[in-house]
């Protein structure tokens, strides 16, 4: 099992959602897990019953709960 098996599940991503890629930062004072989700080219989400597609969008970055002793 790899780490975007462990994180997808960790995250409960469905479809469209996948994870993109994960860095993960050790050093002496702070360990840090990145984790850039992505979603699939063409993919249309439900807003107010309809199905809509992405015009466009920008990255975001938000903390989410510790994983073990990793920001």
């Amino acid at each position: 099992m790899d780490e975007f098996t462990i994180f997808t599940a960790a995250l409960n991503l469905v479809k469209p959602w996948y994870i993109d890629y994960v860095e993960l930062k050790e050093g002496p004072e702070k360990e840090e897990i990145h984790i850039t989700i992505s979603h699939d080219k063409g993919s249309k989400f439900d807003y107010e019953g309809d199905s809509c597609p992405v015009y466009d969008h920008q990255g975001r970055v938000w903390r989410h709960l510790d994983f073990f002793q990793y920001e």
